[in-house]
């Protein structure tokens, strides 16, 4: 853990420098305590919710811009983003929105977008459209420099070969994902650039419904005439 005393005065920016002074260090169970640089694109919240159970499908925050609204002794907690991220293609009216990390503190998955903004994602998938596919691409911000799919971690290779059923799905499983971009498009929206890099995912199976029919009475079976 790492602790700074700020005052009313402090800008994020210089938090931000404070923080990206401390190298990264292994603690005795091997975990990393990374320093906090402005490519990590850091965001800070006050009062973030003690109870899991209170990040539920209502859940909004903003980040904190003005330091002088905390007070003294209080503490600010700083979220940063993962090396992947979601998108949403939105329909009009709607937003497209770019998720950068995503977390599932207790039953609802938390999205936090470029901006800082927190939301659950009951709220992200009101604000979709009415109907979606699902894109995928590895995280690599150069395109020139995209891994081959042969190069994904075992759990990012379940997640491109999963046909997912509806965004909710989708969604959760970008909470695991590693090194791959996701994207929920609505149709309404153009497809994706030739030279983007986004493939899409595979589709469910359509469910094919097999009426049973009265199995056929063998002939040794039937019932024979009386004869006298």
């Amino acid at each position: 853990m790492i602790i700074q005393a700020i005052d009313n005065s402090i800008t994020t920016a210089e938090i931000v420098w404070r923080f990206s002074r401390y190298p990264e260090k292994r603690t005795n169970s091997e975990s990393i305590t990374p320093k906090i640089a402005s490519r990590r694109n850091p965001h800070f919240y006050l009062q973030l919710p003690k109870d899991a159970a209170s990040f539920d499908s209502k859940f909004h925050m903003d980040p904190l811009n003005d330091f002088s609204r905390g007070d003294q002794g209080e503490k600010i907690h700083v979220l940063v983003d993962k090396s992947c991220r979601l998108f949403i293609d939105a329909a009009k009216p709607h937003i497209p929105r770019i998720f950068s990390n995503l977390w599932k503190p207790h039953q609802t998955v938390i999205l936090k977008d470029v901006g800082g903004i927190l939301d659950s994602e009951d709220t992200v998938l009101r604000n979709i459209g009415k109907s979606q596919d699902y894109w995928y691409r590895p995280s690599v911000t150069d395109s020139s420099q995209r891994r081959v799919g042969s190069e994904y971690s075992d759990a990012d290779s379940d997640i491109v070969k999963t046909p997912f059923a509806d965004a909710r799905a989708l969604i959760h499983a970008a909470v695991r994902a590693q090194g791959v971009d996701l994207m929920i498009r609505d149709r309404s929206r153009p497809l994706p650039p030739a030279d983007s890099g986004w493939k899409l995912l595979p589709s469910p199976e359509p469910s094919i419904m097999v009426q049973e029919s009265e199995p056929r009475q063998h002939l040794d079976n039937l019932p024979r005439a009386c004869v006298s």
